[in-house]
């Protein structure tokens, strides 16, 4: 029954219908059902995740967009939780937020390890955004508006902490 209410909720996100998939201990793959992609899986416990995505190609019917979740371990994504550095994170949403608006961006996040906490936000056209964080206490916000930005980033270790913003039209 699980399995059947999320593939539903895939379904609703790739068709371009505003959507908010909550993702908590749950063992998922959602595949390609349309342009617009989704992959998500969650082999841990307590890991919680809010992905929100809005009308992918509005200007583009062919335009794509592609979110790629891998987490494995436990207490990742951070969704309820303060910033471990709030001054450094006081212009990002909130850990365990996840927006993509826009299209032909992609996000491909992997987090292994435990208590890691990511925020990633896009908005525009072309925006690439890669990431791995492996270890604990790691947190990393990314967020760019505009057009044709690319961020790649790796952490890795104890307590690391990133932040980067662009935005240029």
């Amino acid at each position: 029954m699980a399995r059947n209410k999320f593939v539903d909720a895939v379904k609703k996100l790739c068709a371009g219908i505003v959507c908010t998939l909550f993702l908590s201990s749950t063992t998922a793959l959602g595949a390609p059902l349309s342009e617009n992609n989704l992959a998500i899986m969650d082999t841990g416990s307590g890991n919680l995740l809010h992905i929100v995505a809005t009308d992918q190609t509005k200007y583009d019917p062919m335009g794509t967009n592609v979110l790629s979740v891998k987490i494995f371990g436990d207490e990742n994504g951070g969704l309820g939780s303060e910033w471990p550095e709030p001054v450094l994170f006081s212009s990002f949403s909130g850990p365990g937020q996840i927006r993509q608006t826009g299209e032909n961006n992609t996000i491909s996040l992997s987090i292994s390890g435990t208590g890691n906490y990511i925020s990633a936000a896009q908005s525009g056209l072309e925006n690439q955004l890669f990431g791995t964080i492996t270890g604990q206490g790691n947190a990393a916000a990314v967020s760019q508006v505009g057009h044709g930005h690319t961020v790649s980033f790796s952490q890795n270790g104890t307590r690391n902490s990133l932040a980067i913003s662009q935005s240029a039209w």
